[in-house]
């Protein structure tokens, strides 16, 4: 509950709205929303400003059009064409290289807090997925495990 401070009739403290502002943000968003949100937003080297706004946009842009894109695709493909299971098969070179510069940029910037910088190299990832399948188009071949593990 929000309260005013001692003697002050129009003010609340700054704490309380901030918890007020969280609480509500949890409640309409969602906390892994809220994460991401912070995540990609909080000050790492400057000052920075939580928006609703701000929140409702990175939100719609990188967690639903490209990382959410990129899963529900790939997982719905999976499910349709190959009866949920991911097949055996080697990855073209280019691909696992840069699966494994993804995970190496996201850890390196975890590890050095730069929280900014993981969240974009994630995004960057899911663009990259996105660009992948399609480029591939693997529903529209019969032979989708050779297109996938030969091309880059």
């Amino acid at each position: 509950m929000l309260t005013t401070r001692a003697g002050d009739d129009d003010a609340f403290d700054r704490d309380q709205v901030a918890v007020a502002v969280g609480v509500i943000a949890f409640e309409v968003f969602g906390v892994d929303a809220l994460r991401w949100y912070i995540a990609t937003s909080m000050p790492e080297t400057a000052d920075t400003q939580f928006t609703f706004a701000g929140l409702q946009a990175a939100v719609n842009a990188e967690l639903c059009d490209t990382l959410g894109n990129y899963a529900a695709r790939t997982l719905k493909f999976t499910a349709q064409h190959l009866g949920g299971k991911v097949p055996e098969g080697a990855l073209a070179p280019a691909t696992a290289a840069r699966i494994e510069q993804a995970l190496r940029e996201v850890g390196e910037a975890i590890g050095r807090f730069e929280f900014r910088r993981a969240t974009q190299a994630v995004a960057e990832f899911g663009r990259w997925g996105n660009k992948l399948f399609d480029e591939h188009a693997p529903w529209k071949t019969r032979n989708w495990n050779q297109t996938i593990s030969t091309r880059s």
